[in-house]
Parts: C-alpha cells; sequence; structure tokens
C-alpha cells in the first residue's frame, strides 16, 4: 500500500508544514502547500558508526512537492539513484511517477476514494470509503501473476474503521481469490489504537488466541518533520501509523505475549532542535539492560 509513499517519506522520515488544523475528525485533508523553513529539503542516513546509506533530496516548486531524489550508499559509493516526480491538479496530488512505479490517485472533493499503484512486477488498487470526515473502510486488492498452478489470483485485504472516543478499532480480513473464485490463505484481526492528541500513544494487536502484542509510544513536544498534509491526503489511514504523529518519537516499548510468555523490547530515539523541528535524531535499542546506537538520520531545511 505505502510503495510510493514510502519513497516520499524515504523509508518513513518525511516533513511537514508546520499547521494546526485539526477539525476533530481523524481523516482530515488539507492543503499541502509547504511553509518556508519547515521543510526538511535533504535527509541523510546513516548507520550505526556513521557511514552513509541514503539520502533524499527533494525539490519544492510553488510551496509544493515537485519530486525528489532517492539513492543509497555502499560502503561509502553512490548506488542505485532514483528520480520521483509528482504531478498536482488545482492543490492535490494527481500522480506520482518513478522509473520503476506510478501512483495515481482519484478524488472525491478533497477526500482520496481509489489509488491505483502499477509497477514493474504487480498492480494494486486501493479503495477507501468515509463516515462524515473519518475512513471507514480501505479495500485493497493486487493481482498475482502466475500464483498458484500457473493461474493468476487476486489477493485482498479489508480493513473497516470504527471510532470509540479516542479508540480506533481496526478488523482486518485477507484472502487470495483463485480464478475460479475459491479463497484461500484467509485470515483475520483486530488492532486497537489509542489516539491522543494527534499521536498514537498505544496499539493493541490480537494476532491469534494465543499470541497478543502491545506497543506503547512516547513523544516530545515539538512538531514531526513527517507529518506532513501530502502523507494526509493520499495515505487516508496516516492517523494510525506513529512514524506520522503530531510529535516525534522518543520511545517505543513493545511487549508480546505468547502461551504465557512474555517478552518486551524497547527502541529510543535522542534529538537535536532547531526551534520546534528535529535537525538530527539517533536511534537506539535495548540490549541486556543498555542502549546500544543504531544509526541516525540528519535533516537540512
Amino acid at each position: 500500500m505505502r510503495k510510493v509513499i514510502l519513497g516520499l517519506v524515504a523509508i518513513a522520515a518525511l516533513v511537514s508544514c508546520k499547521k494546526d488544523d485539526d477539525n476533530g475528525g481523524f481523516n482530515n485533508n488539507g492543503n499541502p502547500t509547504i511553509k518556508e523553513g519547515t521543510f526538511p529539503k535533504e535527509i541523510t542516513y546513516k548507520d550505526k558508526n556513521g557511514a552513509i546509506e541514503a539520502k533524499v533530496v527533494y525539490t519544492i516548486v510553488g510551496g509544493k512537492i515537485s519530486g525528489w531524489n532517492w539513492a543509497t550508499y555502499e560502503n561509502g559509493q553512490l548506488r542505485s539513484p532514483q528520480n520521483s516526480i509528482v504531478t498536482y491538479k488545482g492543490e492535490l496530488p494527481e500522480k506520482v511517477e518513478s522509473p520503476r512505479e506510478t501512483e495515481t490517485y482519484t478524488y472525491e472533493g478533497n477526500k482520496l476514494v481509489k489509488k491505483v499503484e502499477v509497477s514493474v512486477d504487480e498492480s494494486k488498487e486501493i479503495i477507501y470509503a468515509y463516515e462524515g470526515n473519518n475512513l471507514s473502510k480501505a479495500t485493497e486488492k493486487k493481482l498475482l501473476k502466475a500464483y498458484r498452478g500457473g493461474q493468476d489470483a487476486t489477493e485482498y485485504e479489508e480493513t473497516d474503521f470504527r471510532y470509540e472516543g479516542n479508540l480506533v478499532i481496526v478488523n482486518e480480513k485477507s484472502y487470495v481469490e483463485l480464478a475460479d473464485k475459491s479463497k484461500i490463505n484467509q485470515s483475520v484481526g483486530t488492532t486497537i489504537y489509542t489516539v491522543e492528541n494527534g499521536n498514537v500513544v498505544k496499539k493493541e494487536e490480537t494476532i491469534s488466541p494465543s499470541r497478543k502484542r502491545t506497543t506503547v509510544y512516547t513523544y516530545d513536544n515539538k512538531n514531526n518533520p513527517k507529518s506532513l498534509n501530502f502523507i494526509k491526503i493520499t495515505l487516508p489511514d496516516y492517523f494510525i501509523d506513529e512514524d506520522f504523529s503530531k510529535n516525534n518519537l522518543l520511545t517505543v516499548t513493545e511487549t508480546t505475549e505468547n502461551n504465557g510468555n512474555t517478552e518486551v523490547s524497547r527502541r529510543f530515539f535522542e534529538y537535536d532542535y532547531n526551534g520546534d523541528y528535529p535537525t538530527s535524531r539517533n536511534n537506539f535499542t535495548e540490549e541486556n539492560g543498555q542502549k546500544k546506537p543504531t544509526g541516525s538520520i540528519e535533516y537540512k531545511y
């Protein structure tokens, strides 16, 4: 669902316009125009030893993202640079094109109702439905070529959203439909998200009757440079993704219960700031009770 968007967020480290646009709904689409000085035009990713792993450079025209160049590095050498181009219809993004994939968007008013992704190896369509301002359903359909016995098949993922106060209850169902209309690989699951002040603070997943996972998130009080209106428009379920919360992640604590056994993992993030926006982020994980560095991100505005 997020392949083109992940290119834009550059592995979940995108940018933001500074705008308080909370109208009380979970799905509040706005103008994608970016305010000068709030957009990291260059983002660099480094490993735990400080070596560059990837870099993304954005092009801004008329206050909007018109494209970006994403490149990876190996042993300090540039590898696989790739350009993406964004086109708009009025104020709304209409298409994102890269050498290996094109994503197009269809709207009713300012709400995204259909997204089509076409790449060299697959095609996918996602239909979105709403109740008022809130996303109520997302149905993803992906063509699987020569899936089983040489026949084509279709993979479906159906996601329903229900809202109770600051809780978002998400029911998911997936299956593969073969050419004879029989269904295989069927699975269901429920995840409950707690959203407070624009931040996902808890995620409770029921993976199976004997396996559950609870993730707790904490945040700073600064602006998250990934909470971009472009994302809110083109990724309607952004509000259940902690990467796109209003503020910046400080800690992630994941507790998994499996047949009576409990495992806990923790991640930590530390920032340098220029005003209300981070200029760098250092990533850590907990090992044997100690914080171990795993990498860093640098933002140039």
